[in-house]
């Protein structure tokens, strides 16, 4: 069914019919002379008003407007009629939506006699005004409130204290509030009772004296059961004027004092996970940043799961800049209180204290895994008290969780039971299994499970003596003095078993799994780099004859993964069924998982299932899903289905990645058509995709097969100006072809592709800190033999990196005693794996002193973008002010990307710094990049909310013969029409007309948004008719938007022209419309398209 806007309330098209059903009654007001009921004057004005257009009712209301609400009051206050009481109502209504402003004429001075609000209270009346008309009657409360004298004497002349007393809008308000609440709990409509009075609270609940009196009449308490996912249209809106009201509430702080001890949080996260409709989703992650710092709502968030969402929600495609910045403050602020939470300082305090209460830490499983072998400081001090807590402590909340406690540290320390146990730590929590308290019996009972059957599941018939030695002997393991110490310690390991794999017959790998300080993570790697899956396998079974390893999800995904690059597929389906019946413990399994490794197998007939199975329990597929369908249906020659693919994903308004791109040039590639390739590839920058050594690499080689060298040069030339570091292979083979004579203009690449000399020394400063990074990527430098067999030792850049993220003396004697070879590519994949700007600068430092090694272009432009993503510009400016000395040339990339981190990072003069001083480093621009960088600088001074200077910056660029190209408008257009500028919107227009660009259905999407949420839907109907009249159709919800807006501002015949329009196009109106802000258009989008299935379309021919 159809939900417009009437006024402020959300209605159904049946309830609209019934209100424009009342207006046309034919009232009989000579009746109501002739009893008195009305004055000759009254009927005058009502027949001059009655059944008149809209137009001339305004006329009568601009020359007479007090007159006719005096006798709309009388009307109300004296006939009980309910056919009349309707239609007044309905006129009011009317007259009230058609302009707001007429309220004022309830507050005229010649009605100071008239108590305007009282008929509006009484109870017959009450719920036929559907409590539009109060709310917009007391919206004006503060600018219209009734004036006193200073002597307490009314304006009109009259006493205060007289008999006659008039009704205050406070008063108003309050008996409003109390039959909203009312409703709520007893609606007078089953269908249409609720979600009047919510639409209505939506706007009452600004007001303070609301939030005050619908707080002290228990209505938070009504909203809670009201916030549940919804499907239908209406159901949504409810849904969404329900959270505005908790949103609205989210500033109160008795409000917030009862959603902290109610269901609103789980309900409001279980609403954010399943909803589509971004208003919602905008409204409840508003909510959720407002309480995240009140009292434990931060902790209860985090156990709720919020981090994991927040996630979920950052990897879709939300149009709405405030919903992206609340997401960015949300994983910010979860982040801290995680950091809170589960430090082990914080558990430390909690236990010496011995007061323990259930925060999140002590169920994070995390918390455990990192923090483990501080149980060993001061020869077990916490774990000894915690033991105490079970004799002295008398509170059942706090036995319970050092019963819980002592389970957990014996579930993940290599020795806990043995430790436990020494310290006579069994008997007490057996007696507490008698407990009186149910919690604390629970509790002890999983302790003791714990003690006796140990915390790792059991995968075949273990002897317990033989763990219980394992576990002693891990117990009496010496700790590293560093992580760097810890690393190398784990890569030799992992050396030695990868050597073992690969000899024939292997030797030796029982005393190698049989080391105290194999893990999860050596398991993983040696696994990830088994020759073949037989041997991963002969891994894997030499590993079940270990008593004191058990598998984790990391090392079942490596086995899962090795598998299905085997083509294993039956293995593979064997050890996910015993993976999802649970036979390894609480190990996960995404869909994800599934359609890479189903994708990997080549099991088409899986993926598509899988797929199926993913986009019905999620209500937006993620890009990669796409991309591996994609990619699948490429490697087995399906090249339409592909195509179809492709299609499909920019038609439901999913915005294609990277790798998307690769997938379609690597697919055109092998299909030989390398031009079509190439004109994909020369779309990105203009589509603002970063281009990647590997699209570079599929391109040089192709062009090298079919002897295209200008190509080959022309690609040289665009590696140059992105700062992408080509390749070892592709350095052999343009050598060999250079040798050859074919590529003589080559020789400045290559130069520049090795070491640079010219920056060497720069400051030293020591700081630590760390943040992970989620790479994974691992390379290997040096060689390693052992009988006859050739192999690279193995080494994680990301895993190196973690080890220092405790930067000090103690790592750096360590990381220079491991005498690495340190080369561009690896300092590069190292500072790519660090988060920390300080560690990274440090590290950066560091490695220009060590032998052999000298940074050059690219390590030092890896470094200024991870400095500038972070704010750092005092370091940034560092390394600026050492290249322009040096006479150094940055890839014209690194500007950019500069520009656009310190837009991120709100740093506008910085930016604007960058753009206009230090642009000249990377050598003449061309005008195409010009407007690239432009469209950067303007993103950026958007974003950190500087407009004049925006402005500024458009003006220059015009004036230089740059024109922005129409997703840059489109953003500009998004930004002053969200700051409600509308007059900046249509100049904006304008200018695209005069470039001579023109729009396109999302330019137009994001115009008609612009105006209805401005308020000014007679400007969103004309760019309607402007799309419709160049051949271009709206997506289903800007329509929809476009006729609530209309209906709104009373343009009842322009939102039924919408909706005829709508009808009269044969197809079905899309979901969504291709193109996204400031990166990406319609045309660009349909480009592609056109240059990837004509490809196929010709071959098909």
């Amino acid at each position: 069914m159809l939900v417009v806007e009437w006024g402020y309330c959300a209605i159904s098209i049946d309830i609209l019919l019934t209100f424009l059903k009342v207006l046309r009654r034919d009232i009989p007001w000579e009746t109501y002379m002739s009893t008195k009921l009305i004055s000759g004057t009254s009927l005058q004005l009502l027949r001059r008003y009655d059944h008149k257009s809209q137009s001339q009712r305004a006329q009568l209301l601009d020359d007479d407007g007090p007159a006719y609400v005096r006798v709309f009051v009388h009307v109300l206050r004296d006939i009980h009629k309910e056919e009349t009481v309707e239609y007044v109502l309905a006129l009011i209504d009317e007259m009230l939506t058609a302009n707001p402003k007429r309220a004022r004429l309830f507050h005229d001075k010649s009605l100071e006699d008239e108590d305007a609000y009282e008929p509006f209270l009484k109870k017959d009346i009450l719920p036929m005004t559907e409590v539009a008309l109060e709310r917009k009657l007391v919206h004006t409360r503060e600018k219209f409130a009734r004036p006193k004298s200073q002597h307490n004497i009314v304006a009109n002349g009259g006493a205060s204290n007289s008999k006659k007393t008039f009704t205050t809008i406070d008063d108003v308000l309050k008996e409003l509030v109390k039959w909203l609440c009312e409703q709520l709990r007893n609606p007078s409509h089953p269908s249409r009772g609720v979600p009047t009075a919510i639409n209505c609270l939506a706007t009452l609940l600004k007001e303070p004296v609301v939030r005050s009196s619908f707080v002290q009449v228990g209505g938070v308490k009504l909203l809670v059961p009201l916030i549940s996912p919804a499907s239908t249209q209406q159901s949504i809106q409810l849904l969404y004027e329900t959270c505005l009201c908790i949103w609205l509430l989210s500033y109160y702080e008795p409000a917030i004092e009862y959603l902290a001890t109610s269901r609103a949080l789980p309900r409001l996260i279980d609403v954010v996970k399943t909803s589509t409709k971004e208003k919602v989703v905008r409204v409840v992650v508003l909510t959720l940043k407002n309480l995240l710092s009140k009292g434990t709502l931060g902790a209860q968030m985090v156990d709720l799961q919020l981090p994991q969402v927040v996630q979920s929600l950052k990897a879709q495609a939300w149009s709405d800049e405030d919903l992206l910045e609340a997401l960015n403050y949300l994983e910010e602020g979860l982040k801290d209180n995680i950091k809170k939470l589960s430090s082990f300082d914080k558990y430390k305090q909690e236990v010496l204290l011995g007061n323990l209460d259930w925060s999140p830490m002590h169920k994070d499983p995390i918390f455990w895994r990192e923090n483990i072998t501080n149980f060993e400081e001061n020869d077990f001090q916490i774990l000894r008290v915690l033991i105490t807590i079970l004799d002295t402590s008398g509170d059942p909340r706090t036995l319970a969780v050092a019963c819980f406690d002592l389970s957990q540290f014996v579930q993940h320390h290599p020795a806990g039971r043995i430790i436990v146990t020494d310290l006579k730590a069994k008997e007490r929590v057996m007696k507490l299994m008698n407990h009186e308290n149910a919690e604390v019996t629970k509790n002890a009972l999983l302790c003791i499970q714990r003690l006796f059957l140990g915390a790792k599941p059991s995968f075949c018939n273990i002897n317990v003596t033989v763990r219980l030695t394992q576990q002693a002997r891990s117990y009496g393991r010496e700790p590293f003095p560093t992580k760097i110490s810890h690393y190398l310690y784990r890569a030799k390991l992992i050396d030695s078993i990868r050597l073992n794999l690969r000899s024939n017959p292997p030797n030796s790998l029982h005393r190698l799994l049989n080391d105290r300080l194999l893990d999860s993570f050596v398991v993983t790697q040696a696994l990830r780099s088994a020759p073949s899956a037989t041997s991963a396998l002969s891994l894997v079974d030499a590993l079940d004859k270990i008593p004191s390893f058990s598998h984790t999800q990391n090392t079942l995904h490596a086995l899962a993964t090795v598998l299905a690059k085997s083509r294993r597929s039956a293995q593979l389906k064997s050890l996910i069924t015993d993976i999802t019946a649970g036979r390894f413990g609480n190990v996960r399994i995404t869909h994800m998982n599934l359609l890479q490794w189903y994708a990997a197998a080549g099991d088409l007939e899986s993926v598509l299932e899988v797929w199926d199975e993913y986009k019905l329990a999620n209500t937006r597929a993620c890009t990669e899903s796409y991309n591996i369908i994609m990619a699948l249906y490429a490697q087995m020659g399906k090249d339409s289905e592909a195509v179809k693919i492709f299609h499909r994903m920019i038609d439901e308004g999913v915005i294609p990645n990277c790798r998307t791109y690769t997938i379609i040039i690597e697919h055109l590639v092998n299909s030989g058509k390398s031009f079509a390739a190439m004109e994909v590839f020369n779309i990105l920058p203009l589509i603002r995709i970063k281009r990647t050594l590997k699209q570079y690499s599929i391109l040089i080689e192709s062009f090298i097969g079919i002897k295209r060298f200008d190509e080959v040069k022309t690609l040289l030339n665009e590696m140059q100006i992105d700062g992408t570091l080509p390749s070892r292979a592709m350095c052999f083979s343009l050598q060999q072809i250079q040798e050859e004579g074919f590529l003589k203009d080559t020789d400045k690449f290559f130069k520049e592709s090795l070491s640079d000399e010219r920056i060497k020394k720069l400051g030293y400063s020591v700081d630590s800190s760390d943040d992970d990074e989620n790479e994974d990527e691992s390379t290997s430098h040096a060689c390693e033999y052992e009988n006859g067999i050739h192999l690279k030792p193995w080494m994680d850049p990301r895993a190196l990196a973690s080890a220092l993220q405790n930067w000090g003396p103690d790592e750096v004697s360590a990381l220079e005693a491991a005498n690495f070879v340190w080369t561009t590519r690896l300092v590069c994949k190292i500072l790519r794996n660090f988060k920390s700007p300080e560690i990274a600068w440090n590290f950066f430092c560091w490695v220009a002193y060590q032998p052999g090694f000298t940074h050059d272009i690219y390590t030092v432009q890896r470094t200024m973008t991870l400095l500038a993503r972070h704010g750092r510009t005092e370091l940034v400016d560092r390394l600026i002010s050492k290249i322009k000395m040096e006479g150094m040339r940055l890839p014209f990339s690194t500007i950019r990307l500069i520009i656009d981190f310190y837009g991120i990072s709100k740093n506008a003069d910085a930016a604007l710094k960058v753009f206009k001083a230090d642009r000249t480093l990377c050598g003449p621009i061309s005008k195409f990049n010009l407007m690239l960088l432009y469209s950067s600088i303007l993103r950026a001074l958007t974003k950190c909310g500087r407009n004049s200077d925006a402005l500024d910056i458009l003006d220059e660029m015009i004036l230089n013969g740059i024109f922005p190209d129409i997703q840059t408008f489109s953003g500009l257009m998004q930004h002053f029409a969200h700051l409600g500028d509308i007059k900046r919107v249509q100049k904006l227009f304008v200018m695209v007309r005069q470039s001579g660009l023109e729009p396109d259905a999302y330019l137009f999407k994001v115009l008609i948004q612009g105006y209805c949420k401005s308020g000014r839907a007679a400007l969103a109907w004309r760019i309607f008719e402007d799309m419709k009249n160049s051949g271009l159709i709206p997506d289903s919800a800007t329509k929809e938007l476009l006729v609530k807006s209309l209906w709104k501002e009373g343009r009842r015949r322009e939102a039924a022209a919408v909706e005829e329009s709508c009808e009269e196009i044969n197809e079905v109106l899309p979901l969504t419309l291709r193109g996204h802000i400031w990166s990406v258009s319609s045309a660009d989008l349909t480009r592609v398209y056109n240059i990837y299935s004509d490809s196929f379309l010709l071959t098909d021919g």
